[in-house]
Parts: C-alpha cells; sequence; structure tokens
C-alpha cells in the first residue's frame, strides 16, 4: 500500500470514528426529536342539552390502556331523589372489535347539588377505534337518564426546543389535555429543584407576540421538578365558551425553574397544530 493511499484510509477511519462517535453521544436528542407518540385515537365527548352538560370528559388509548380525564355533570333540571345512590355509566362502542366497554362512577345526590365531578381513570380497555359512546344514569337498576355523546376528535399539538419537549398535548374547541415536559438535560432537576408551566394564548394578534402583558395565563402547573419533569402525569382544562375556542388560539407555555436563592431559568415553548390536522 502506498503512502496516498494509507493517508486515505487514515482519513477514512478518522471520518468513521467521528460518525459513529457523534451519533452515540447524540442518540438522546436524536430519539427526543424522532419519537412519536402513539395512540389510536383521542376524543373528548360532550353533551349539553335541557337536562344534563357533560364537560370536559377527554378519552384517549395509551399502549393498550384507556385513560379518562376527570369531568364534571351538571344536572340542573334532572329531577333526582335526596339521598339516593346513583351509578354514571359512560359506554364506549369499538366498531372495529365489535365490543363495548363501560365506565361506572357512583355519588349519592344531597341537598339539591347540581354538578357532580369525577376523577380521572386509567382502565385496561384496548379500543381500536372509538365509533359510539352514551351516557347512562340509573339508581337500582332503573334507568332514570340515556343519552349519545357527542365525539369530538382532538388536534394534537407540538412543541419543543433543542432540549425540552411537551408531549401528549392535545387540543378541542374548547377542552385541552396539557401534556407533560420532557427533557433531555439530565442535570435540570439537581440545578432547580422548583418548576412552573404556565399555559397562555395571546390575547390580542395585532400586538406584539412579545409583550407578556398580551397574553392569557388560562393554567398553571407548580411544584417540585422530579414529580413534574419527565414524569406522564396527564392534566386537563375546560373553558368556558364565551371565552372563545381553544384551538384557534396562538398557544404557548412559559416554562419557568427556580432555585431556593430566587435564582430563575425561564424560556418559553410555541405550541402548534401538527401538519394536516
Amino acid at each position: 500500500m502506498n503512502k496516498k493511499s494509507r493517508m486515505n484510509l487514515i482519513v477514512s477511519l478518522i471520518c468513521t470514528c467521528l460518525v459513529v462517535c457523534s451519533l452515540y453521544f447524540m442518540y438522546d436528542v436524536f430519539s427526543f426529536h424522532t419519537y412519536g407518540d402513539i395512540q389510536s385515537f383521542d376524543y373528548v365527548l360532550s353533551l349539553n342539552n335541557d337536562q344534563i352538560k357533560l364537560n370536559g370528559l377527554e378519552v384517549f388509548n395509551d399502549n393498550k390502556i384507556l385513560k379518562m380525564s376527570d369531568y364534571s355533570l351538571s344536572l340542573e333540571n334532572l329531577m333526582l331523589k335526596e339521598q339516593q345512590n346513583y351509578q354514571v355509566i359512560i359506554s364506549l362502542n369499538d366498531i372495529k372489535n365489535k365490543a363495548s366497554h363501560q365506565i361506572i362512577n357512583q355519588f349519592t345526590y344531597s341537598n339539591g347539588q347540581s354538578k357532580i365531578r369525577f376523577q380521572q381513570q386509567s382502565l385496561q380497555f384496548d379500543i381500536t377505534d372509538l365509533s359510539k359512546a352514551y351516557i347512562q344514569i340509573k339508581c337500582d337498576q332503573e334507568m332514570v337518564y340515556q343519552h349519545a355523546l357527542n365525539l369530538i376528535p382532538t388536534k394534537k399539538l407540538l412543541g419543543s426546543n433543542k432540549e425540552y419537549r411537551l408531549v401528549q398535548s392535545c387540543v378541542a374547541p374548547y377542552d385541552m389535555k396539557l401534556g407533560y415536559l420532557t427533557t433531555t438535560n439530565k442535570d435540570i432537576i439537581k440545578q432547580y429543584p422548583c418548576v412552573s408551566l404556565e399555559y397562555r394564548y395571546l390575547k390580542n394578534e395585532k400586538k406584539s407576540k412579545d409583550n407578556d402583558n398580551n397574553y392569557i395565563v388560562f393554567k398553571k402547573i407548580s411544584g417540585l421538578s422530579k414529580d413534574i419533569i419527565n414524569n406522564k402525569k396527564y392534566q386537563y382544562y375546560h373553558q368556558d365558551k364565551e371565552l372563545g375556542r381553544l384551538d384557534q388560539k396562538d398557544l404557548s407555555v412559559v416554562v419557568i425553574f427556580s432555585k431556593d436563592n430566587g435564582k430563575t431559568f425561564v424560556f418559553k415553548i410555541d405550541l402548534s397544530l401538527e401538519a394536516g390536522e
């Protein structure tokens, strides 16, 4: 092998080593930006008529587990009996698997209460495709009320920078799954033990986006960084109709990391709809 060939071989080996080392050390960042959330459906279920109002119920399939947000029922015009136990049954029909699954909650009606609130749940239901949903209210197996629910598809939201990414966030006209913040920065939790996420939308699109006073903060999540960052916990937000549609807002999240001495690390993540939504 002559001198020129040896030189070319050495250069090729050096370049190969550089590429391999780059892939090895940058794998976390690479996978962070290319990973896709897998879920077969994501809907908000709603109902609004003279007898009952159901707000903010989101259901989605996450790795063969059905997850359901907390939700509220307004029962102002439904005739219920004092101190009676009632069942609220949400039925979900999976047309592909020809199956129906039920989510059952219970409450005791007392003192003329007009609003009932139920907590979020995770259930071992593998639903491939949600086709229909119904609500039933029963008392001692007697049907008190039943009605089909509206199925409103959500739109996936994307938001990230070099080190941080908002995962599992989506929006419907008046509901939003806030998602959770992930990072490839392994030291941030130790450096800044506290964090706050401020979800907001632009107040006036004709005014500057750089003016913090031109935003409405509609939801704030605060706590320990170790409990919030890279932690798969979902929170939800329901907006009153008079405040406008969330899926038509210019959305963003301000992330504020802080230390006990008052030092902070602040940045913003803009949220946008996934292409095709």
